[in-house]
């Protein structure tokens, strides 16, 4: 008796995927949950990280600022108090010189000018008011001479 052959049945190529994306597809599932769940706890411990980073260069910075803002302030402070020193032993010896205190490259100065015409006494301060006088009153007292004049306001 000769056998026959029996044919073999032919498999769609298709079907043969389908039935191997099932059978993993619980698999592929796991791991994409489980890839996902670790991606998340290592994007929360960098974040952390970087957030526990940032605030410690922000408090860095923020402390250097501050430190130097006091630095700056102590120092303006002890400028200004070095002025009123000046400005108070200037009107202590009475010269009537009102000196003038100006800020020139963003520090705070007496006028040098105002300090040493004070220190050189009430002669000068006297000519300048006898100049601005004459300059905006050619004639201040027209019964008298220049000369006398100038005697009356120094005395």
């Amino acid at each position: 008796m000769a056998s026959t052959p029996t044919p073999t049945p032919t498999l769609d190529p298709n079907e043969i995927a389908n039935q191997i994306v099932a059978l993993l597809r619980p698999e592929f599932q796991q791991l994409r949950q489980e890839l996902r769940q670790v991606i998340r706890e290592e994007f929360k411990q960098l974040h952390e990280e970087i957030r526990e980073e940032f605030k410690q260069m922000h408090d860095e910075i923020f402390k250097q600022l501050r430190d130097e803002i006091r630095q700056e302030f102590k120092q303006i402070h002890d400028e200004i108090r070095d002025i009123r020193d000046r400005v108070g032993r200037l009107e202590a010896m009475g010269t009537g010189v009102e000196p003038r205190v100006r800020i020139n490259n963003n520090r705070l100065e007496l006028s040098a000018e105002d300090e040493q015409l004070a220190l050189s006494g009430p002669t000068e301060s006297l000519t300048t008011r006898w100049d601005v006088e004459c300059a905006s009153n050619p004639n201040p007292f027209p019964h008298t001479h220049g000369s006398l004049e100038m005697k009356m306001i120094n005395q």
